[in-house]
Formats: C-alpha cells, structure tokens, sequence
C-alpha cells in the first residue's frame, strides 16, 4: 500500500515498517505490519492489510528509526522513545499497544540505533545515549559536552554506528565542526569503561561496519573515493 518507506525492522516475527508514503503522502508517524496467518501463524510478508498500522502520535515529531529489543518495538522519535508492543489475541486478532513515552531527548539519526541485550545505543541532539532493559535513559558523553557540540550539528542525522565485539565498542562515523560532506571522525564509546575518543581515519568515510571473516573480526568501512577498506 505504499510507493516506498524510510526504514523497517522487525518485532516479534513481523515484518514492520516506518514512514511510509502512500498516494504520495509522506506519513511520518505511521507504522505498518505485514499480514499472519490466523490458524498457523504462518508470516505472510507479501500482505499488507490497511488495518495493520498504528499513528504514534499522529501530527506529532516524526519517526526518526525503530528498532527491536527487550520483546518490545523501541520507535524513536524526534522528541523521545516511544515503546509498544504486537499483541496476539485468542481469536487471530493483532493489535499494536503503546506505553508510556520517555521524552527529554532528541534521537536524531537512524543509522546509529544499535539494539544490544544490555542496551539500546543511539545518536540524540544532545549526544550519545543509551536505553537500558528497564527503559531508563542516559546521556553518556555528558561529560564531553564542549566536544559535542564542536561536531557539526547540521550533521548529526547523518551519523552511522556499528559494534567492535571485540573491543566492547560501539563505533560512530560523524561529522566535525568543519567538515560538510561524508564523515571525517569517529566517535568510540568503551560500554566496559565509560570513556569516549576520536579516531581519526585517513580517509572521509560514507558507510562503517563489523566484518566476520572465518570467525575473525574487521572493521569493514566505506571512504568517498568509492574504496573500501
């Protein structure tokens, strides 16, 4: 039912997905699942009833990334967290439940939602933050402030994480003050120690992620000059 859709994740076996646009309207806070059968349970992601969607909020800030964790779809706006869950009844009906928001924050860039069992990573306005199991938020570079807003903010939205397992590292590609095209810095949170720093790679960079090869882990990273690396 739509032309395209700025992104989609998963929850609880159900293909979703997140700003659509339909009959060329743009609907940020709209969200959709795919059809199940009723008496097997069977996904049917070719289906898509009209009645499978849910407003978070409609009029309100758009959709900004969703993702899943915790048995519960996380969808991050650009005024908070908004958490809800699929529910099954006993008659085949599904019904998406929403719960209370957790606002005091601006998620900015979709692409630096990492779902992680001990947190939920993510880029904000304000700066790096995490959401534990039990929903509750914190700003971790709260300490680097100065530096924080020394990054080009025009850029945040474009901000792109992935995980260092082997160093306990989420990693963030991101823009400095000066910088105007791709990403120029990364940006590492240690989650064992709490410290953030910069990285500085030689090359601007428009993609970052983690590379398994024979069990063994590289960083897989994608420069301007179309190599990667």
């Amino acid at each position: 039912p739509w032309t395209k859709v700025e992104g989609l994740f998963l929850h609880k076996n159900l293909l979703m997905i997140w700003g659509p646009t339909e009959s060329s309207t743009k609907y940020n806070t709209r969200i959709r699942w795919c059809d199940i059968n009723r008496q097997t349970y069977a996904v049917d992601i070719n289906t898509w009833p009209d009645t499978n969607r849910y407003e978070i909020y409609d009029g309100g800030t758009p959709i900004v990334g969703c993702v899943d964790n915790w048995g519960l779809a996380l969808i991050f706006k650009s005024d908070g967290l908004y958490q809800g869950e699929i529910f099954y009844d006993p008659i085949g009906h599904i019904d998406f439940r929403l719960g209370k928001p957790i606002r005091g924050f601006s998620p900015i860039a979709s692409k630096s939602l990492i779902a992680r069992p001990e947190f939920v990573f993510g880029v904000a306005q304000e700066g790096l933050f995490i959401i534990r199991p039990d929903l509750s938020f914190t700003l971790v570079s709260s300490d680097d402030s100065t530096e924080w807003f020394n990054l080009n903010q025009d850029r945040l939205q474009y901000a792109q994480s992935f995980v260092s397992e082997r160093d306990h590292q989420v990693r963030t590609i991101i823009s400095s003050s000066g910088n105007t095209n791709n990403q120029d810095i990364v940006l590492v949170w240690d989650w064992d120690t709490g410290d953030i720093w910069i990285d500085r790679p030689s090359h601007k960079l428009n993609y970052a992620e983690k590379l398994l090869v024979s069990g063994e882990e590289f960083h897989w990273t994608g420069s301007s000059t179309g190599y990667l690396y």
